[in-house]
């Protein structure tokens, strides 16, 4: 049974969140995000849907079932990569930052092993999808 990429992607969001939180309560830190785990399901849900269609990610249609899944799970994987950092670039210059100075505020500030735990967590979710391999 395939599942809408959106609801796929609530459920790996949550599943995101709650590792997230259980992380944080170690440390005594509350954390609640259901809000964006739903946008984030919607947007990205989407997002999938039309990058399936654009030409060039068809390249490895044909091929054995492996080489389009890595290949679209790692397409999918970089974009939310440069959106996440984007995200993170806007936040600090609407908080009055430079963006030439973007890379120190990343190496003193930015929570590399909690960033790299969610892009873990998406590149399963993204393996985890089922891609379509029309011949």
């Amino acid at each position: 049974m395939r599942f809408p990429p959106t609801i796929f992607f609530f459920v790996g969001f949550n599943l995101i969140l709650w590792t997230k939180r259980l992380i944080l309560e170690e440390h005594g830190v509350e954390f609640s995000g259901f809000f964006t785990a739903i946008v984030a399901a919607l947007l990205v849900g989407k997002a999938v849907l039309v990058t399936d269609n654009l030409p060039f990610m068809r390249r490895f249609d044909g091929a054995p079932m492996i080489q389009p899944i890595l290949f679209k799970s790692a397409i999918y994987w970089l974009c939310v990569l440069i959106v996440r950092l984007a995200e993170e670039l806007v936040h600090f210059v609407a908080a009055g930052g430079a963006v030439a100075a973007f890379g120190g505020h990343l190496v003193d500030h930015f929570s590399l092993p909690r960033f790299l735990s969610i892009q873990i967590w998406l590149m399963v979710l993204f393996l985890c999808l089922r891609h379509d391999t029309r011949t």
